[in-house]
């Protein structure tokens, strides 16, 4: 039996771009040290009665109708990068992130990237503990894997 390609949590990375061209780069908010990404689909439902049967109770029939993706972190607030949070969420535009898998593209390794919008910013302080923070994004447009180099 061959063991599993597990990866380490800290080789998973969030990483937001800085907007700037024609080289974009993208960088992690130091302090994010859990990182989630949700795949979401919605559909429509319908109920198609038997034609030949009518009054037996119909089975549901789901057609697909959208995806989006979501990405969180959490992890202690590095004052150093306050602004960079403040600027993300601040902006009315989407902007550029990778949800990384850091191994070899062998193993599984690359990213999902696309456009988000920050939706959620929260700076927990509670007395005796270190400060957290918390980010939401949500995709805006098409989601795209690149496999690692």
């Amino acid at each position: 039996m061959a063991d599993p390609k597990v990866v380490e949590g800290v080789l998973v990375g969030l990483l937001v771009g800085d907007g700037a061209t024609p080289t974009e780069a993208f960088t992690a908010f130091c302090g994010i040290n859990a990182k989630t990404i949700a795949f979401t689909s919605t559909s429509n439902e319908t109920y198609l009665y038997d034609c030949t049967t009518p009054t037996n109770v119909p089975w549901r029939k789901l057609t697909k109708s959208g995806r989006s993706v979501s990405i969180s972190g959490t992890g202690q607030l590095d004052s150093s990068v306050l602004d960079r949070y403040m600027t993300a969420y601040n902006s009315n535009n989407a902007v550029n992130a990778h949800y990384s898998i850091g191994v070899a593209a062998l193993d599984g390794g690359g990213y999902w990237g696309g456009a988000f919008m920050f939706t959620n910013l929260e700076i927990v302080g509670t007395n005796g503990e270190l400060t957290t923070v918390s980010i939401s994004l949500e995709s805006s447009g098409a989601i795209t894997w690149t496999d690692a180099v």
